[in-house]
């Protein structure tokens, strides 16, 4: 791994971080594993899938996810893939007027996940089998928790203690670690803000508000 002693040396003689850190593949994919797949990851706003029968897809660290609004008003995700055959069930965001159903073999399931019908899964018109029990098949659920309206998922079982759990709001870009939660309010979820290139420069450029009286 990169040497960061020069990194954690005082201000006054510190360096900042290795160009590796911004273009290696391998440090990415640390990252990807070690960061944000072993976190508590800010995916989406609650506010972005309305009411009962909205889903909307996302992406992160390589996982595909759906964020589904269940008929009770909570929020599920799950992975956004079929059980059958690994086929992504959501393409775009959209309120639904019936189940969650496959585009391939029209596997479909409930706002909550179960396997509620298999179309012809034991030959032309015979929609069950005895070695595809429903029960056994419902949408991988990705563990998550609405917080201020955030999204927010994790891939380990780690229980989230908003006090001492680090989040990566990833939507957002800020940690709020050190921030009061009873101060932060999230007033728009609809300004474009998509960084090509690595993750650092959004939250580099964040806390430096010198480019703010040139660029905005």
């Amino acid at each position: 791994m990169l040497d960061l002693a020069n990194v954690q040396a005082p201000i006054e003689t510190a360096n900042g971080l290795p160009n590796a850190c911004y273009i290696d593949t391998a440090m990415y994919q640390h990252e990807q594993n070690t960061l944000f797949r072993n976190s508590w990851v800010a995916v989406g706003f609650g506010k972005d899938i309305p009411q009962p029968g909205y889903v909307k897809p996302v992406n992160f660290a390589g996982l595909p996810m759906l964020l589904v609004r269940n008929q009770d008003g909570n929020i599920n995700v799950f992975q956004n893939v079929c059980r059958h055959r690994g086929m992504i069930l959501v393409d775009s965001a959209k309120q639904l007027r019936g189940p969650i159903t496959c585009p391939y073999h029209a596997w479909a399931y409930d706002l909550d996940g179960a396997l509620r019908k298999t179309p012809h899964v034991g030959g032309p018109d015979i929609h069950e089998h005895d070695s595809v029990k429903h029960c056994d098949y419902p949408l991988n659920a990705v563990r998550s928790h609405l917080w201020h309206d955030i999204i927010l998922r994790t891939l380990v079982v780690r229980p989230l203690n908003l006090l001492t759990t680090p989040l990566i709001l990833s939507t957002v870009g800020v940690n709020l670690n050190n921030r009061s939660i009873t101060a932060v309010q999230i007033h728009r979820s609809d300004l474009p803000s998509i960084v090509t290139g690595n993750w650092r420069l959004k939250i580099i450029a964040n806390p430096t508000i010198c480019h703010l009286f040139i660029q905005h």
